[in-house]
């Protein structure tokens, strides 16, 4: 009997720290920007921190989704901006290692966007996030052709400043 109270109280212990919710913890890196000026080593963003950047919007087509989609981030020159970067290119890698190399000089003139949400919601990893490099292919012909579809990368997790 002895044996069972005390197998009883250890049950009770393990259910009971299950059911507790953990510590918060630092928030989650969600990018890491290497190569930055003014920075010696990466520099980990959550989603706060990209959030609290100016916040822009654009409705547009893509080839990889169904109908106009909403997209909300902050243009890649606002971006850049913050990091007083004015020239060169940016690498951007996914998850997967995947890595495209775009001008910035593009990235500014086309208003690409770092997108945080689709249609108003977080985009997971499984939905193109946790973020996903945005150009407005509905307002200019031109960029409806396979360089700048190369160059939307999804599942953004670095990005790499390039002088």
């Amino acid at each position: 009997m002895r044996y069972l109270k005390s197998a009883l109280a250890i049950l009770a212990l393990v259910i009971a720290s299950a059911l507790t919710p953990l510590p918060s913890h630092a928030a989650q890196t969600v990018l890491t920007v290497l190569g930055a000026p003014d920075h010696d080593g990466p520099v980990p963003m959550d989603m706060a921190a990209l959030k609290a950047l100016p916040a822009a919007s654009f409705t547009t087509t893509t080839t990889w989704t169904k109908g106009p989609q909403a997209f909300t981030g902050i243009y890649m020159a606002d971006f850049l901006a913050a990091f007083h970067v004015t020239g060169g290119s940016v690498k951007l890698t996914a998850v997967n290692d995947y890595s495209v190399t775009v001008p910035v000089s593009d990235l500014r003139q086309h208003e690409a966007l770092l997108a945080y949400e689709r249609n108003g919601s977080v985009m997971s990893v499984r939905d193109k996030g946790p973020l996903w490099l945005v150009y407005p292919f509905d307002s200019d012909e031109d960029l409806r052709n396979e360089v700048v579809y190369s160059r939307s990368i999804w599942q953004v997790v670095k990005i790499e400043i390039l002088q």
